[in-house]
């Protein structure tokens, strides 16, 4: 008898135990200077909202800007430059978002 299986984890080509689950992770930001990171290699997709402060990302050729109450999502293989600016009250704060497999 087949059990149920949400998460579309078995295929015919594998075993229940080989199969790896998807992967999620959550992240809070604090940061009260805008330091810049560069060359930040993202290995899985992400979603970032921006609680405080703003947002300025730089990503293969583009530059993504969210400030508080937006989002910025990047793809998972690619670099990208970071700048977390806070607000007027000397805040940056976002949750970030990861999803993928490990």
């Amino acid at each position: 008898m087949m059990t149920a299986d949400p998460l579309n984890l078995r295929s015919s080509q594998s075993s229940a135990k080989d199969a790896t689950p998807p992967t999620t992770s959550h992240a809070v930001y604090r940061q009260q200077v805008g330091v810049p990171f560069r060359r930040l290699y993202l290995r899985q997709p992400v979603l970032i909202a921006v609680r405080r402060g703003h947002k300025i990302m730089d990503v293969d050729d583009r530059t993504l800007h969210s400030e508080a109450g937006g989002v910025v999502v990047a793809s998972a293989g690619c670099f990208a430059d970071v700048t977390n600016v806070p607000d007027v009250d000397g805040l940056y704060e976002a949750d970030a978002f990861t999803f993928g497999t490990v």
